[in-house]
């Protein structure tokens, strides 16, 4: 093997491994200072029940997952910004044995930043499915469908972003 093609075969490792280096510093032993949640594009589609659960309850759910990676204050850390583009609950059909089923599912895109940055990006899609019942369509319902998605997120987005 030529000497060009070893040289040229380290430059290519070697700007991969500077390529992906924030990455991964940014998801393998990451510790965030702040968790920031964004529901504006859910907020701009007229569901503000959602948009406001979401942004209540989802920090306390994604720092709880988080563990002690979850680190207020510390400067050295990155910021993780879960935004939420999509939140759909599905239509109520005929389940099995266990009655009425429905598939919920949200889309969005959790950023790691860090100094104004963005370090990291991981598009993030999840369903969760529930058992409503057909003749329950009461806000009480409603409000447990919004936070069992949210805490399917919730528990779900540290794996998602490589913890």
């Amino acid at each position: 093997m030529s000497k060009s093609a070893i040289s040229r075969r380290a430059f290519v490792a070697t700007a991969v491994c500077v390529a992906v280096a924030p990455a991964v510093a940014a998801t393998s032993a990451a510790r965030f200072r702040e968790i920031r949640i964004d529901m504006s594009a859910v907020r701009d589609r007229g569901d503000t029940t959602t948009a406001d659960v979401f942004s209540r309850v989802l920090p306390g759910l994604v720092s709880q997952a988080l563990g002690e990676n979850f680190a207020p204050g510390d400067r050295s850390a990155a910021a993780l910004v879960v935004r939420v583009t999509l939140a759909v609950y599905g239509p109520i059909h005929e389940g099995t044995h266990f009655g009425p089923r429905a598939t919920d599912f949200v889309e969005g895109v959790a950023l790691v930043t860090q100094g104004g940055r963005t370090l990291a990006s991981y598009p993030l899609t999840i369903s969760n499915d529930v058992t409503p019942s057909r003749n329950d369509i009461t806000e009480e319902s409603t409000r447990y469908r919004v936070e069992g998605l949210a805490a399917a997120l919730g528990h779900w987005l540290p794996s998602q972003i490589g913890m």
